[in-house]
């Protein structure tokens, strides 16, 4: 059976992120508002390294494109630290 926290998004539409790793640097520090989100699975592997939530995300003005989970973290956190 699969993990319960991997099929929930870590963040919700609507919600403002901070990009904090992406190989184009100058995305790097954007905060961005998330459109839409879906989970990706390139493996038909149970648990496999590649399943990841995917973020439809703007700046504000224009769409940024799809950022997995793991390159954005939540302002909440970032302020609070």
């Amino acid at each position: 059976m699969m993990n319960k926290n991997m099929m929930e998004a870590n963040f919700k539409i609507g919600e403002t992120l901070k990009i904090v790793e992406n190989p184009d640097e100058s995305k790097i520090g954007k905060e961005v508002v998330i459109d839409t989100f879906h989970f990706v699975r390139k493996s038909k592997v149970l648990a496999s390294a590649i399943d990841v939530w995917e973020y439809k995300v703007n700046d504000g003005i224009k769409s940024i494109g799809w950022i997995p989970e793991y390159y954005l973290e939540s302002l909440i956190e970032t302020r609070i630290i």
